[in-house]
């Protein structure tokens, strides 16, 4: 675990004085523990606290950046006022209801759609299934056979990339979304901007909590201008992130933190 020490020392040198603050966090893996069903992944009663004190302070601007669609993130984190973007940015839930989806071009819908066919036909069996979000979609395999895992995966892993997409690699899972400018950092981007404008760096300071691969392009899309935190047990991983919190628990310490210093 990261101590509590250090987890000071970095919030106190880049938070600073600061008065308002724009707190985003990814939720499966760094909110709640990770499942082996999306639906089975819930948030601890003690971090649901913490998030709902959090999201009602009038100095926080709480966003949760999700790989799941923005309606499935709103109704298993269960909590109002806050701005809830989902399949890795590509549609966002604001708290009074109004939406925003990136227009994905017709033609790289095609493509999402006939790489999943292709999956459904020769790679969905054994326990791997694929959860679809729209614009976007993750093959899981966790419940595979650890015998016929690795030849399952790669076999997916080839029928992506022939079809024309490069997979990137969860846990137990390939994210796959079609090869646009977009990504959670860029929505990201546009959740501040909308909120404070194009100069907001210099009225709003940013934090992220992520624990995935698809988190490390907000990190380092931010890097320099944001307080970023990597959820990751193994010191191996490589980060864009400012500190590796080593689990679920360093995350609580962080929402601790920022609940003392803004609530």
């Amino acid at each position: 675990m990261a101590s509590l020490a250090s987890i000071d020392a970095y919030l106190s040198s880049t938070i600073g004085d600061t008065e308002k603050l724009a707190l985003f966090l990814d939720y499966d893996g760094t909110l709640s523990p990770i499942s082996s069903h999306p639906d089975l992944a819930v948030m601890p009663p003690e971090t649901k606290t913490l998030l709902t004190r959090l999201a009602n302070c009038s100095k926080i601007y709480t966003a949760i950046i999700s790989g799941r669609q923005a309606d499935n993130a709103k109704s298993v984190v269960g909590i109002d006022n806050i701005t809830y973007a989902g399949s890795h940015g590509f549609e966002i839930v604001y708290p009074d209801s109004t939406r925003y989806k990136y227009e994905t071009p017709l033609q790289d819908k095609e493509e999402i759609s006939n790489i999943i066919q292709a999956l459904n036909n020769e790679v969905v069996r054994d326990g791997a299934w694929i959860e679809s979000k729209g614009d976007v979609f993750t093959y899981h395999y966790r419940d595979t056979p650890a015998e016929i895992r690795d030849q399952l995966v790669e076999q997916a892993r080839s029928i992506i990339t022939r079809l024309g997409l490069t997979p990137t690699n969860a846990i137990y899972g390939l994210e796959v979304q079609p090869e646009i400018d977009w990504h959670k950092g860029h929505a990201a981007k546009y959740l501040l901007e909308n909120k404070f404008g194009r100069d907001w760096n210099n009225s709003v300071k940013l934090i992220y909590i992520g624990d995935d691969t698809t988190d490390e392009n907000l990190m380092e899309m931010f890097r320099g201008r944001a307080t970023t935190f990597r959820v990751a047990a193994s010191k191996t991983v490589k980060t864009a992130a400012g500190l590796r919190l080593a689990s679920l628990d360093d995350v609580v310490d962080v929402l601790k933190w920022l609940e003392k210093k803004f609530c």
